[in-house]
């Protein structure tokens, strides 16, 4: 029971951290882009639970950071991209759960940041594809429109938490706080 509270206020705890520094990155006019996104190392706190303590754990923070962070945006332009933007971006960055065991290696340590990074592009650019093909420039492709948009602010966020991950694997996969 104490180790299942522990887990708890540790998952509660970073996604407060994740919440804060998205809140950060939206209030710097150049990390935003113009129709939505931003670079942030949220995802860096919020991927450090599927790390710390497991898919389980992973998931459940990384839905309650999707669903504050689409509460702290305030905009529905459309009701599919509360999910595609949100909430399965958030669900995405369990992936650092099925690493867990592997987390004192780095080369899977970073691998793993990578596919949180990744699978939030993939949900922001089918968001892009499939409820927001309007905002895209007349005659040119839908989808290309949205890789290239939702590629350069992911990218960075990814690369940014890769590199603070790396200088901070320590303190994320530290046993003793455990």
């Amino acid at each position: 029971m104490k180790n299942q509270i522990r887990a708890i206020t540790e998952t509660a705890m970073l996604v407060a951290l994740g919440a804060v520094l998205q809140i950060i990155s939206e209030t710097v006019p150049i990390m935003q882009m113009p129709q939505g996104g931003s670079i942030s190392l949220a995802l860096l706190p919020v991927l450090a639970i599927g790390f710390r303590r497991g898919f389980k754990y992973g998931l459940l923070g990384g839905t309650v950071f999707g669903i504050i962070t689409w509460f702290l945006d305030g905009r529905i332009l459309h009701l599919g991209s509360i999910f595609f933007d949100y909430i399965f971006v958030g669900m995405g960055f369990a992936v650092t759960g099925l690493f867990q065991t592997k987390k004192k290696n780095v080369l899977f340590f970073l691998l793993a940041i990578f596919l949180g990074g990744l699978s939030k592009f993939l949900f922001h650019t089918l968001s892009g594809i499939l409820f927001f093909a309007e905002y895209a420039p007349v005659g040119e492709s839908v989808i290309w429109y949205s890789v290239v948009y939702n590629f350069g602010y992911c990218a960075v966020s990814t690369f940014l938490a890769m590199v603070f991950g790396f200088a901070l694997k320590e303190v994320i996969t530290d046993l003793y706080l455990q």
